[in-house]
């Protein structure tokens, strides 16, 4: 089952994205069944080429954004270029999670395939 993880980010280099280094790191075993997908929204005063060089082997594509586009515009162009592939991960750039987190996921998605959105549970200083 191939799937999205797209990652936002906002004046933040891609190797300083949690949400990147959290993947790369803690989700191995699903690496090959993913289309990483940077959408750099930054406004830095430099330039930045996307210096994936780190990403290995994750197959990834990269979009420098010439404004702020908005969430909902960046969403719909991804389902939309992309719309045969079967999951769409939404991240922004400062987020942590391990395997597991997939894993749960693409059980509830293979559980329930005529539900069309799941939503984590989110926390933040344990509440």
């Amino acid at each position: 089952m191939r799937f999205i993880l797209l990652v936002v980010l906002y004046n933040t280099k891609v190797y300083e994205s949690s949400t990147i280094v959290s993947f790369l790191e803690k989700c191995k075993l699903v690496h090959d069944d993913c289309l990483l997908y940077i959408w750099d929204n930054s406004n830095l005063l430099e330039d930045q080429d996307c210096d994936c060089s780190f990403l290995n082997s994750i197959s990834y594509k990269y979009y420098k954004s010439d404004k702020n586009t908005p969430l909902s515009v960046v969403y719909n162009q991804i389902l939309n270029k992309y719309s045969d592939f079967e999951i769409l991960f939404n991240f922004d750039q400062d987020s942590t999670f391990d395997g597991q987190y997939f894993n749960e996921f693409i059980n509830a998605y293979q559980q329930y395939p005529d539900v069309g959105l799941f939503c984590p549970q989110i926390f933040h200083s344990d509440k």
